[in-house]
């Protein structure tokens, strides 16, 4: 008996999703952690930088150190996202661990952003859940994310 050979690349739409999540969201998130600071002292809105906390944002040690560990941690998160989904050599499986784990860091934000809803800022509220809700359709319909034809030649 010959088992059917199952698609490992990426459906368009998820691949988008995945270049946006992998780039967009997360070099946003990365960026405005790190260079807090800094963007303070050049831009005039903090609506363009603080996208994290409500005003203002972290000023002691302490605080800075979590925001750095919160960079770090997403750092990791988007090279683990881009090297398993990027790759047509990772497993398909992968591919659904991957899928379901963020999905599962999902939903542990959405706890920590209502149980300290007042130290989120909307604009990380708003962005969060457009793509909670985005990845929870993958979720609910894996079959989504995988096409039977290569895209990308």
């Amino acid at each position: 008996m010959k088992l059917p050979i199952l698609a490992k690349t990426l459906s368009r739409p998820y691949f988008n999703f995945c270049v946006l999540e992998t780039t967009a969201i997360n070099s946003v998130g990365l960026g405005t952690l790190v260079f807090q600071d800094d963007l303070r002292d050049i831009c005039p809105l903090p609506q363009l930088y603080e996208f994290w906390f409500n005003p203002p944002i972290p000023s002691n040690d302490i605080e800075h150190l979590m925001a750095y560990m919160i960079a770090g941690w997403i750092f990791v998160a988007a090279t683990l996202q881009a090297s398993i989904n990027f790759d047509d050599d990772v497993p398909r499986k992968t591919k659904l661990v991957s899928l379901y784990s963020f999905g599962i860091c999902d939903w542990i934000w959405v706890f920590l952003m209502i149980k300290y809803h007042s130290l989120f800022s909307f604009y990380h509220i708003f962005g969060s859940s457009l793509i909670i809700y985005r990845r929870l359709g993958f979720m609910l319909q894996p079959s989504d994310i995988f096409s039977n034809s290569t895209f990308i030649q």
